[in-house]
C-alpha cells in the first residue's frame, strides 16, 4: 500500500482453544467477550504501526462458521471423517472432557513436575496425557478419570 500496489489485508483473532477458555474463565467472562477485547487492542496497537485491515474477525465469525461447515460437510460427503469411539481424561468435579492443555502432571520420561499432558517444556518429550504420572485438572485441581 505504501508503494501504491493494491493489497488486501486480512486477519482474525483464534476464540478457541485452551490458553483462550483458561484465561477467560480466569478473568471470569466468556472467550467471547475477552476476543472481543482483545481484537480491539489489536487493532489498535496495529493502527499504531499504521497496518489496516481490510477484514479483521475472529475464528467465531459468521464468514469462518459457513467455510468451516462446508469444508467438514464436503469432506464426510466424500468419506474422510469416521466416527470412532475413544477413551479421554475427564474432569469428574467441571464435568468436562480434558483435552491435553488442560490436564497437568509428572512427565513420564524425565520426571518434571507440572508439565501437561502433551509434551514435556523441559526434556522436549511428547506423550498422551494418560501417561503423565499423577495427572491433574487445570480447570479444577481434580484427579481425572478416563472416560
Amino acid at each position: 500500500r505504501m508503494r501504491g500496489h493494491e493489497v488486501n489485508f486480512i486477519c482474525a483473532d483464534d476464540a478457541h482453544g485452551t490458553p483462550i477458555m483458561l484465561k477467560a474463565q480466569q478473568l471470569g467472562i466468556t472467550p467471547e467477550q475477552m476476543i472481543g477485547e482483545m481484537s480491539q487492542e489489536h487493532q489498535t496497537d496495529f493502527a499504531g504501526f499504521n497496518i489496516s485491515y481490510d477484514n479483521y474477525h475472529s475464528t467465531h465469525s459468521e464468514e469462518n462458521r459457513q467455510l468451516s461447515e462446508l469444508i467438514y460437510s464436503r469432506l464426510k460427503e466424500n468419506g474422510f471423517i469416521k466416527n470412532r469411539t475413544i477413551s479421554q481424561l475427564y474432569d469428574p468435579e467441571k464435568g468436562m472432557f480434558l483435552p491435553d492443555r488442560f490436564v497437568k502432571g509428572t512427565c513420564p520420561k524425565c520426571k518434571s513436575p507440572d508439565q501437561y499432558g502433551d509434551n514435556c517444556e523441559v526434556c522436549g518429550a511428547t506423550y498422551s496425557p494418560t501417561e503423565l504420572i499423577e495427572p491433574k485438572s487445570v480447570v479444577s485441581g481434580a484427579t481425572p478419570v478416563m472416560r
